[in-house]
């Protein structure tokens, strides 16, 4: 005989039962007024056999007004048990919460973790003077070293998380790696993403630091890269772009990080290109050093004077400019075509977007967008009827020009990890420079402390 499901035999609670056996629904659950216990299964057997066994001796006199005005009691203090906890419970989860936005604040203020405690004691303080019966609700928010040192990997983690959702919906990403040496003299490898979606929005976001503390070699750094894209679920035929500091380690064609991820996405057969940059910045700065003129350079003027004055150097410096920044050269045609679509040579466009662009630039309508917006926003309003135009725009739009973001989170890490603070340990050092370089994330504090709501109350049971 198969077993009966209560589930499906639409027992509900009977208003009578109220006074009859001094029970009440609450969220479902057949409540004895008297005790607080619940039964079981809601049916008429099981509640008349609780009220004779426990309670009908006491209150087997009352008549029938009697029992109403004890249900009526009953129920509202019942009511106010309810909203005395929800209310504890209420304060409980705002204290959670501002220790979450302090954390966060500690982290990106570069602060010791024991500096939680410092602004706990402010803020008393500062109740005492302002509030002062609001005075346990501060003292309940925890700021100790260790409640901060426990919530800001949280924090990054959910940050990460988001990171993750976000590149789920990536049509074009590029890549920007760097790598530098904390006060350990500990390698870290940096590695920023800039993806597009479909929307043609763009999210530019640390993927990813990692300590090194082997070798740094080319393949060590590709192992690092590439498990960090795997990790996050990034596919590799969305790859566009990959800019490094221009070190033979990243920028090897053979055994560099360039040369093996060029080699990865064609073991994954993709059929797309490459483009790897070298940073910009580095650029401009190696062909400064070409003209060998350190000795002027500190005031304009002059180096102005000295450099019209000399035709030679002018040659140097015009051979350094075209060598070091042939990369960008190869690819002047897809950034005017980004610029300024309507200005842009259709025959000199790739045969694919010929046709979507001669319909774009005889629209009227796309001309107007574009003058009354900025060139960056404009392909946001490339209509979806041009899907080579809008890929197109999506791999430029996604690509580093350099390692500036790299650049600024190593300052970061040497604000954070000094001399004073070398027992800083990787996860922590990570988090705290994962939270404060996020660009247009911010931890979802609400999420959460909903998450350790339901982590307390799974471990009750």
């Amino acid at each position: 005989m198969a077993k009966r499901k209560v589930d499906f035999e639409n027992r509900g609670f009977q208003d009578r039962w109220e006074s009859q056996y001094m029970f009440a629904d609450v969220k479902g659950k057949a409540v004895c007024l008297l005790c607080g216990d619940s039964v079981s299964v809601m049916k008429e057997y099981n509640i008349r056999r609780h009220y004779e066994t426990k309670h009908h001796d006491k209150y087997k006199h009352l008549d029938t007004t009697q029992r109403l005005q004890k249900v009526e009691e009953l129920k509202r203090s019942l009511v106010s048990q309810q909203a005395m906890f929800t209310k504890a419970k209420s304060q409980s989860e705002a204290a959670v919460k501002a220790s979450f936005i302090v954390a966060a604040e500690v982290a990106k203020s570069a602060r010791p973790f024991s500096e939680g405690e410092f602004v706990k004691n402010c803020m008393i303080k500062v109740c005492d003077a302002v509030c002062p019966e609001k005075r346990q609700a501060f003292l309940n928010v925890s700021l100790s070293r260790n409640t901060v040192a426990d919530r800001v990997p949280h924090l990054a983690t959910n940050l990460q998380q988001q990171l993750v959702r976000k590149g789920n919906d990536f049509i074009a990403y590029s890549l920007a790696v760097d790598e530098s040496t904390d006060t350990s003299d500990t390698a870290q490898l940096s590695i920023f993403i800039r993806g597009v979606d479909s929307s043609l929005c763009v999210t530019e976001e640390l993927l990813g630091l990692h300590s090194m503390h082997g070798t740094t070699t080319g393949k060590d750094i590709f192992e690092e890269v590439s498990r960090c894209v795997d990790k996050m679920g990034l596919p590799w035929d969305k790859l566009v772009g990959l800019t490094t500091d221009g070190v033979p380690a990243m920028c090897g064609q053979k055994s560099g990080l360039v040369g093996r991820i060029r080699e990865k996405m064609q073991e994954e057969n993709v059929t797309g290109e490459l483009t790897a940059y070298h940073c910009i910045i580095h650029q401009e700065s190696l062909c400064g050093k070409a003209l060998k003129m350190e000795h002027v350079m500190s005031i304009i003027k002059k180096t102005v004077n000295f450099i019209r004055a000399k035709d030679l150097k002018l040659g140097i410096l015009g051979a350094e400019f075209t060598w070091r920044f042939a990369d960008f050269e190869a690819q002047k045609s897809r950034f005017e075509l980004l610029s300024n679509p309507f200005t842009a040579d259709v025959e000199s466009t790739r045969s694919n977007l010929q046709m979507e662009l001669i319909e774009l630039q005889c629209s009227d309508t796309l001309k107007a967008k574009y003058e009354s917006v900025c060139a960056a926003e404009f392909p946001r309003f490339i209509p979806n009827t041009m899907p080579q135009m809008r890929s197109q725009a999506a791999q430029t739009l996604s690509m580093f020009g350099s390692t500036y973001l790299c650049e600024q989170l190593f300052s970061l890490m040497k604000i954070n990890k000094t001399s004073h603070r070398t027992r800083l340990t990787d996860e922590h050092l990570h988090s705290i420079l994962r939270i404060s370089s996020f660009q247009s994330l911010t931890p979802d504090i609400d999420e959460l402390v909903s998450k350790m709501r339901h982590q307390a109350s799974g471990s009750d049971q």
